[in-house]
């Protein structure tokens, strides 16, 4: 008797064994529905199945396949990473993820296709498609984050799209991928084409970080800044580039002179901005000693400041390297009468008197 309700058990949990193993009716409708390309009438059998079994991970698959062939691609997504968290099989997990990939990979290609064909609406369009059907994938978000820089140029709105893009990229990738940098630098760009130059810096700060010979994204975008005028700008990205370039001693003479020239701009709404810009000027003249247009906006600065000794030592230097420019006699001039030296002032006046009338006799 024993024997007999042990065999009989036996054979009761072989069958919960067989029958959990089993697909249920609703899921096999679903997969033949899918198999004869009737997809909407798939998703009625799957749910149905789901209904029945919330944790049927084939009804949940099948929903995958149903929603990829609508090109539902996040629903797909969705279900797919449901029945691999249901059923962690290899063999699960490698179905679910070819299906995720070549969801993934159809948009990102088209994208791609679109965009070298300059449609970038068309590439947006696609590459939201592409981080819907796998979301994981930085580079898609960066991807979308250059269509939306290359729209912002007809649509400033797009400038803020951009930015949340390259935002998520940022967040999902890391800074060993090729394209994190390349993030880095266009996310800045877009954060001060908005006015949002504090963020920018902050940004612009992590990509010198991660390699001061990142500087050059942040100088091109310090010079756009410089030629549209915003020196406030202009002075915190070419600064930032000039220390960037005194880590890897790459240090240059037109960057500092550019850093000269926007701190003289600056000079009324910034009282330190001359003696920076006096500074920057200085820094460019150890690099090139003998640039005259250095020397002589050097000068000139030394006399916004009014201080006239510097700016007569200057003065001093450069006509004995140009004694034809009358330029730095006629500045001379003017610090030897601003400190009262009168004899000099008029000895400098007249030299600059007999350049220019040597000149007016050449014409």
């Amino acid at each position: 008797m024993k024997i007999r309700l042990a065999h009989i058990a036996w054979l009761m949990l072989l069958a919960i064994v067989v029958v959990s193993g089993c697909k249920s009716v609703a899921t096999t409708s679903a997969i033949l529905r899918n198999q004869e390309g009737n997809y909407d009438l798939a998703i009625g059998y799957a749910k149905q199945a789901l209904q029945e079994n919330p944790r049927d991970a084939e009804a949940y698959f099948q929903l995958g396949i149903s929603y990829s062939n609508l090109d539902s691609v996040a629903l797909a997504y969705e279900n797919f990473q449901k029945s691999v968290e249901l059923d962690p099989s290899d063999k699960r997990k490698e179905l679910a993820e070819n299906n995720i990939k070549h969801n993934y990979s159809k948009h990102y290609n088209s994208g791609q296709a679109a965009f070298q064909d300059k449609e970038y609406n068309a590439a947006a369009e696609e590459f939201i498609a592409a981080t819907q059907a796998d979301p994981r994938q930085s580079v898609a978000y960066y991807n979308l984050g250059v269509a939306y820089s290359r729209l912002a140029a007809e649509d400033s709105t797009y400038h803020e799209r951009s930015i949340e893009a390259l935002e998520q990229c940022l967040e999902k990738s890391t800074p060993d991928q090729s394209h994190y940098i390349d993030a880095l630098g266009l996310v800045g760009r877009e954060l001060a084409e908005v006015g949002r130059v504090e963020e920018a810096v902050s940004r612009f700060n992590r990509l010198v970080e991660e390699d001061p010979a990142n500087y050059d994204v942040i100088e091109r975008l310090g010079v756009q800044r410089f030629n549209n005028q915003d020196w406030k700008a202009a002075n915190m990205f070419l600064k930032m580039a000039a220390d960037a370039r005194i880590k890897i001693g790459a240090e240059d003479f037109k960057l500092y002179y550019d850093l000269g020239r926007v701190n003289y701009f600056m000079r009324e709404e910034d009282p330190e901005a001359l003696n920076r810009a006096i500074y920057y000027y200085e820094k460019a003249l150890e690099l090139e000693t003998e640039d005259a247009q250095t020397m002589m906006n050097l000068i000139i600065a030394y006399m916004a400041k009014e201080d006239w000794s510097s700016g007569i030592a200057w003065g001093e230097k450069y006509i004995n390297i140009w004694p034809d420019d009358e330029r730095g006699w006629r500045l001379l001039s003017m610090s030897y009468s601003k400190i009262g030296d009168k004899e000099k002032a008029r000895q400098c006046a007249e030299k600059y008197a007999e350049i220019m009338a040597k000149k007016e006799q050449g014409q």
